[in-house]
């Protein structure tokens, strides 16, 4: 009676293992799957906007995500050459039409881009944005095309991405972001 006894108990004990397994195998699965609904909620997910107008080119970031995008870094090249400004770009605008003996008017204006700026979610901002006319138009377009925008940017949960301009796919994602690295717009005479 007692090796039945000991088989009871055993196939009990073996019975309560397997169950208390199987729910915590249970729980840390639903704490994964509420983790991934939370990263879903917050999810930032930018694009660079180009736009062609008749009268001028705009280059704007938008947040189509459902979460804020944390800027971290962003890095403009201009010809393969790490820019530190905007101020680089016109300046490339104007060696190129200068070299094609072209003359017209532009009327530009920019924004910083840095660490410290936050997109909401649904937000656009204007980076860029160029107003030309005649032949300057055919060259501002001309130079945008050598010209490549890099951001890095978070989520609030810290998940990170970086994504180019000249980047045919989404945002890839990266486990951290550069520091430091930003765009900044001229400033203004006084």
């Amino acid at each position: 009676m007692n090796e039945r006894r000991f088989r009871l108990d055993l196939t009990i004990a073996v019975s309560a293992l397997l169950i208390s397994t199987i729910a915590a195998l249970a729980s840390v699965y639903q704490t994964r799957v509420i983790s991934q609904q939370l990263s879903a909620a917050v999810w930032p997910y930018l694009n660079i906007d180009r736009t062609n107008a008749p009268t001028g080119v705009t280059i704007s970031l938008t947040n189509y995500g459902l979460g804020p995008a944390l800027i971290r870094s962003a890095q403009l090249d201009v010809n393969g050459k790490p820019a530190a400004s905007w101020n680089d770009l016109i300046v490339a605008f104007v060696r190129r039409a200068h070299t094609m003996h072209l003359k017209g008017t532009t009327r530009t204006s920019d924004a910083n881009l840095d660490g410290s700026m936050v997109l909401s979610p649904g937000a656009t901002r204007r980076l860029f944005d160029v107003q030309a006319n005649g032949p300057a138009l055919r060259v501002v377009r001309e130079t945008l095309g050598d010209v490549s925008l890099s951001i890095c940017y978070c989520s609030l949960l810290g998940q990170c991405w970086q994504m180019t301009s000249n980047q045919s796919s989404g945002p890839t994602a990266t486990s951290s972001c550069p520091a430091g690295a930003s765009i900044a717009a001229p400033t203004p005479p006084p």
